[in-house]
C-alpha cells in the first residue's frame, strides 16, 4: 500500500460528496461518502455529480451514506446512477428494511418529518420548509442506494456500533484497510440525546465567555419536551400549535427534529496503514459521548489523520473536547468542511471550531482563498483535494 491517499470534496454547496482513493493490497481502491446538496455553490450540483460519474468511470468500490438527509443523499437521485456499479453499500442499521426496532424509529421520524412540513402555514419562510423537506425519507434516493447494493449475493453492509470497545470489520472490498464503527449506536435511547452540553458547544463556549449572553440553550416555548424524542405523527393540537407559533420556535422545532436523523449516522474511522480517517457523518452529541467515554475510542480518535468535519462545521456536531484536548499537541491533522452560507444557518461553520481545527493542523473548505499548499484546486473547481 504505497500509494497516497487522496480525498476529494466535491462541491456540494450545503452538503457532502467527498470520494476517496485508497491504497490496499489490491490496488488504489474508491469509497464515496455521500452524495447530496441543498442547494448553493457553483458549479451546479448536477453538473457536480455528472463530473463525479466520469471520474469514477461509473464504478465505485464502496458507497456509504451515512444517513438519509437530502444533503448526503440527494444526489443518487440523478439518473447517471442508472449506469453505476458498486462492490459494496453500506448504510445505517436504522434503514434496514428488515429490523423491526429500526422500522420503528424510522416510521416514527418519517411521520414525524411529514407532520411538521404539512403543519408549516402556507407563508412560512422559505428556509423552515426547506428544512422540513431535508428530514423526509428521500425515497427515491434510498431507493437507488439499494439497487445499487442489491444482489445476489447482496452488497448491502448495515453499520451499527454494537458493543462497547471498538467495533471493527474487514471489508473484501478495500483489502488491508481496517474498518471501525462509532457509530451509530444501536441503542434507541441514544436518539434522544442530541445536545452537548454547554462545555462541549463552541459557540455557547463563546457566549459564556463574552459575558453569558445566550449561554443558555435556546427551548422551543409552549411546546412539550418530549418533541425531541421520534413520538411519531402529530396530534390535531400539536399541528395547531405549529401554525401558531413564531418562525423561530417553528425553526426551532425543526432543528430538532433534524438533530433525530443526525443521530442515526454513520460515524467510521478508516486505518490506511498508520493513516487515521474521521468520517462521521452528521453524528450528534450521543455518538460522540459514547466515543469520548470509551477509553479504547478515545484512543483511536487521538490518532486522526483527517477529519471529514461533523455537520458542515455546525456548533453541535464537532464537541470541544475533540480538537482541544483529544488532538491536542497535534499540528498535523487536515480538516475539510462542506458548506455554503444559508440565512437560518449564519453560524455555519462555527468560527470558534474552525479555528481550534486550524491550531492543529490545516483546514480548507470551497471558501477559503487561496488554500494552504496541502491542498490543490480543481481547475474547474468542482472539488478541492488532499494527498496525504
Amino acid at each position: 500500500m504505497s500509494d497516497p491517499i487522496r480525498i476529494r470534496m466535491y462541491q456540494a454547496g450545503f452538503g457532502d460528496c467527498f470520494l476517496l482513493h485508497l491504497p490496499t493490497s489490491a490496488g488504489t481502491k474508491t469509497m464515496l461518502v455521500d452524495c447530496g446538496s441543498l442547494g448553493g455553490g457553483q458549479p451546479t450540483f448536477k453538473r457536480v455529480v455528472e463530473r463525479l460519474l466520469k471520474d469514477v468511470d461509473n464504478h465505485i468500490d464502496v458507497i456509504v451514506a451515512t444517513h438519509r438527509h437530502r444533503d448526503h443523499v440527494g444526489g443518487f437521485d440523478h439518473d447517471g446512477w442508472k449506469n453505476v456499479t458498486a462492490t459494496e453499500v453500506w448504510l445505517p442499521w436504522t434503514e434496514r428494511p428488515d429490523d423491526p426496532i429500526a422500522l420503528r424509529i424510522r416510521s416514527a421520524q418519517e411521520n414525524l418529518a411529514r407532520s411538521l412540513r404539512d403543519a408549516l402555514p402556507t407563508n412560512a419562510d422559505p428556509g423552515l420548509r426547506f428544512l422540513a423537506e431535508n428530514a423526509l425519507t428521500n425515497e427515491k434516493a434510498r431507493d437507488r442506494l439499494l439497487q445499487l447494493g442489491a444482489g445476489p449475493p447482496s452488497k448491502l453492509r448495515w453499520i451499527a456500533c454494537e458493543a462497547p470497545g471498538l467495533n471493527s470489520f474487514d471489508s473484501p472490498a478495500l483489502p488491508g484497510i481496517e474498518v471501525y464503527v462509532l457509530g451509530p449506536l444501536r441503542d434507541e435511547k441514544t436518539f434522544t440525546d442530541m445536545e452537548p452540553p454547554k462545555e462541549q458547544n463552541f459557540a455557547r463556549q463563546a457566549r459564556i465567555a463574552a459575558g453569558g449572553a445566550g449561554a443558555t440553550q435556546a427551548g422551543v416555548g409552549a411546546f412539550p419536551s418530549q418533541w425531541c424524542v421520534p413520538t411519531g405523527a402529530l396530534s390535531d393540537e400539536e399541528i395547531n400549535l405549529v401554525r401558531l407559533a413564531t418562525p423561530d420556535a417553528q425553526f426551532e422545532l425543526l432543528a430538532l427534529n433534524d438533530h433525530l436523523i443526525n443521530s442515526t449516522s454513520i460515524m467510521l474511522v478508516l486505518r490506511v496503514g498508520e493513516t487515521h480517517l474521521l468520517l462521521p457523518g452528521d453524528a450528534q452529541w450521543s455518538t460522540w459521548k459514547a466515543a469520548l467515554a470509551d477509553p479504547a475510542r478515545r484512543e483511536l480518535l487521538t490518532k486522526t489523520t483527517f477529519y471529514k468535519v461533523g455537520h458542515h462545521g455546525s456548533e453541535n456536531a464537532t464537541p470541544v473536547e475533540f480538537p482541544t484536548d483529544v488532538l491536542k499537541g497535534r499540528t498535523d491533522v487536515v480538516s475539510m468542511a462542506s458548506w455554503v452560507k444559508r440565512a437560518n444557518w449564519a453560524r455555519i461553520p462555527e468560527p470558534h471550531l474552525v479555528d481550534s481545527l486550524k491550531k492543529v493542523g490545516h483546514f480548507a473548505d470551497h471558501k477559503t482563498k487561496p488554500l494552504t499548499a496541502e491542498f490543490a484546486v480543481d481547475p474547474d473547481e468542482f472539488y478541492i483535494e488532499v494527498t496525504l
